[in-house]
């Protein structure tokens, strides 16, 4: 169990968690601008697309600045932020729709 706990890097993992999420925020944001503007008939749905999005984006980027190659780093880190910003955007956008 140790070999695993030291490939996960857990100081690292809490920056990644940080940076993911700060690089999702503006991408959230925009795709809630434009999930109001539509006519969505499920913004639970939506919101979740629009979080997966962000998520995505934000994770593309940040990957060009983590050290960590790590599959289980990867893996663990990665999904755990991408969860946190799909969670984010499920709870606030469907409050920013007018529908």
């Amino acid at each position: 169990m140790a070999p695993l706990m030291e490939r996960l890097h857990w100081q690292a993992g809490l920056y990644c968690i940080s940076g993911v999420l700060s690089l999702s925020i503006a991408p959230m944001l925009a795709f809630g601008l434009m999930m109001r503007r539509g006519a969505s008939t499920d913004p639970a749905l939506s919101a979740n697309a629009a979080g997966l999005a962000a998520a995505g984006w934000g994770t593309a980027v940040f990957v060009f600045h983590c050290p960590h190659d790590d599959v289980l780093y990867v893996e663990v880190w990665y999904t755990v932020s991408m969860l946190l910003v799909i969670g984010a955007a499920r709870l606030i956008l469907p409050r920013l729709t007018r529908w």
